[in-house]
């Protein structure tokens, strides 16, 4: 199997043609008709979101990258700081391309893709012994209030309906915060995508733990993986908050490699992370309305169906994870990919979409 990673940041980035904001439903393709210059080359590949007219057979690398060169600069004009990085596992060339003047490797602040970086750290207490998915907040949280039956799979996969809760924002030490969280109610429902799970799943991973707050659990966790060496939390009192989590582009690669070929849990755990975990009365989810595609969710990580109807079973290939600034990263048989904002909410997706077609290509040219 191939694979590839690919990560891409951006900061102050805003697409040429789609829209600031979208209907349900829309349509993510690249609508707009690019004349790709393939240099010395002269063939051109006409580039149309998820429906590309297909590349010539003659391509080799070095012309598909240029091809994703010109398609990056075209898209993201003068000023935008962004970073294309793609690894092909089958020979591990890496491509870098960052239109403009901006240097590789800077950090940025992470959204929701911050959720599959909380659920392995969570996910590690299962494995250790000192959680079961079936554990509930009263069994290890001293004082719990909320609901009694509800398990750490329902909040895993988001559909514990746990309220939000504004704790993280008026939580001044993590006493306060941990008796703020125990409040909150509900009873396993649908699937509503809420970091208020996160908020309970993580103070039942510390209180299982033994340790002081999320920020020593965080740094227990990075230093037993060597993961994420140049990321950090902030505040560490938080666990989970989407928007608290500095990476990198390299980082969030590693991470994404580490669940790909479990290097991180246990094989039963990895593959729970990106298996789809809603069972069929807790659907549709938020993904209909967002892209009219019925995405269905694991532990963190959207399993998406390209469809409107979530028919895709066994034959799904896409996990991702995307955040309401325009974060995007998904795992494929072939590639790791990470988009970093500000694109606006579903312009990343768009983007990527529309360079698929050519890292397909690219990644089995090696």
């Amino acid at each position: 199997m191939r694979l590839i990673m690919v990560a891409v940041c951006i900061v102050g980035c805003v697409p040429l043609t789609e829209p600031a904001q979208h209907d349900a439903g829309t349509d993510l393709s690249f609508d707009a008709t690019d004349e790709v210059d393939m240099g010395d080359r002269a063939e051109v590949i006409i580039v149309r979101g998820n429906k590309p007219k297909a590349l010539p057979a003659s391509l080799n690398t070095e012309a598909l990258e240029a091809a994703m060169r010109t398609h990056m600069d075209a898209w993201l004009p003068a000023g935008p700081r962004v970073e294309l990085r793609i690894e092909r596992k089958s020979d591990g060339r890496v491509f870098r391309h960052v239109p403009g003047a901006w240097a590789t490797g800077f950090a940025y602040i992470s959204s929701s893709t911050a959720k599959p970086v909380a659920m392995a750290i969570i996910l590690d207490q299962v494995a250790r012994g000192n959680l079961a998915l079936s554990s509930r907040p009263a069994d290890v949280v001293p004082g719990w209030s909320g609901s009694q039956t509800t398990t750490l799979h329902d909040f895993l996969n988001f559909t514990s309906n746990a309220s939000p809760s504004g704790c993280q924002a008026s939580a001044s030490d993590w006493a306060t915060y941990t008796t703020c969280v125990s409040a909150l109610q509900g009873e396993p429902d649908v699937m509503v995508y809420a970091t208020a799970n996160l908020d309970v799943a993580g103070i039942m991973a510390v209180e299982a733990s033994g340790l002081n707050d999320w920020g020593e659990l965080w740094d227990v966790w990075r230093t037993a993986t060597g993961l994420f060496g140049g990321s950090e939390y902030h505040p560490s009192l938080l666990p989970a908050a989407s928007d608290q989590l500095t990476i990198t582009a390299d980082d969030y690669a590693e991470f994404l490699r580490a669940v790909d070929e479990c290097t991180i849990l246990t094989p039963e755990l990895c593959a729970a992370m990106t298996r789809d975990q809603l069972a069929a009365d807790n659907g549709p989810t938020p993904a209909l309305g967002w892209f009219g595609e019925d995405w269905h969710f694991g532990y963190g990580w959207w399993v998406e169906c390209r469809a409107p109807t979530y028919n895709c079973g066994g034959k799904l290939n896409t996990v991702s994870t995307w955040g309401i600034a325009g974060q995007y990263a998904y795992i494929t048989p072939d590639v790791y990919l990470v988009l970093s904002p500000p694109f606006d909410p579903y312009g990343g997706i768009g983007f990527v979409r529309s360079i698929e077609h050519i890292i397909s290509e690219w990644a089995f040219d090696g």
